[in-house]
């Protein structure tokens, strides 16, 4: 059944929408003008929110005090690629039952798991696939170069479990000295990834790079034959198809389902639409990323 509407679902679309991530935040706003534009008789109103004014929000808030997402009249949230601001705010939607719909990031622990799906399979997978990558080639050393974040930070903490012998860690932002190695990897987000390669590039090294998936996104390729030969992890569909799928999944449950559904209502409608199948606890059933070479073959 589609119900007809006095006045649309209202979903929040957290996003960087500023700073050095924007362009993530495109990406978002690009899957739901493509998939769900604007028009007198939608059935889902798409409201934008820069991700950092969100955090800043959620931060303030005290005692019965919510952020503004909260409280706003919206039925779902959708978006984040901040790990950090989605752990704040996700104890605020779970009080105020708001599900939360992730095409890229999951968190760890989420206080009301009925309440949070995505489309991302786990760091810990991705972190899984780099190592066999790693063994396939018969890498004998791996340089780890970690930003600050909490992304950089806990691939770093994964791979240097599982290959103890291999791998060294080295910032980011120092490379004047950084310690040579067959493979680097980058442990961090994509805006420091060209930078650091940049910069390796530019203190003559030569040998194979290695990014992780928040560095498939289209703005990150703007340096030439630098990473040819490189390798990256990405979403099996591709960074745009998976926005694009996880948006479709919301618009079509937005369709079905009676105005004030309540969150889990919510998350067992998007399960239901989406096209890649979503387990129980909220992730995909088989692991979605996949690993390339950056000349465009699949590994």
């Amino acid at each position: 059944m589609v119900f007809s509407h006095q006045r649309p679902h209202r979903i929040a679309v957290v996003a960087p929408i500023t700073g050095p991530r924007a362009a993530w935040g495109q990406l978002l706003q690009g899957a739901i003008a493509r998939i769900a534009p604007p028009s007198d008789e939608a059935t889902v109103r798409w409201v934008v929110h820069d991700e950092a004014a969100v955090g800043r929000l959620v931060n303030v808030a005290s005692g019965n005090r919510q952020s503004d997402l909260a409280i706003g009249g919206y039925a779902a949230v959708f978006g984040h690629l901040d790990q950090e601001c989605l752990d704040r705010v996700l104890p605020h939607y779970a009080t105020a039952g708001l599900p939360c719909f992730l095409p890229f990031i999951l968190p760890e622990r989420p206080p009301r798991p009925d309440l949070v799906l995505g489309w991302s399979s786990s760091l810990d997978s991705q972190a899984a696939l780099l190592v066999r990558l790693l063994d396939s080639i018969g890498t004998r050393s791996v340089l780890l170069l970690r930003d600050g974040s909490h992304y950089g930070h806990r691939l770093a903490e994964l791979l240097e479990r599982a290959i103890p012998e291999l791998a060294r860690t080295h910032d980011a932002e120092a490379l004047a000295d950084y310690p040579s190695a067959d493979v680097v990897v980058m442990c961090t987000l994509y805006h420091r990834a060209a930078q650091a390669a940049a910069a390796l590039h530019a203190e003559g090294y030569r040998g194979r790079l290695v990014f992780p998936g928040d560095c498939a996104i289209a703005e990150f390729f703007g340096q030439g034959d630098m990473f040819h030969g490189s390798h990256l992890v990405r979403p099996a569909e591709g960074t745009a198809g998976r926005a694009e799928i996880a948006v479709r999944a919301l618009q079509q449950a937005g369709e079905v389902l009676r105005p004030g559904a309540t969150g889990p209502e919510w998350t067992d409608a998007v399960r239901e639409a989406s096209v890649i199948p979503l387990g129980p606890e909220g992730r995909p059933v088989a692991d979605s990323w996949q690993l390339v070479r950056l000349d465009g073959s699949v590994s």
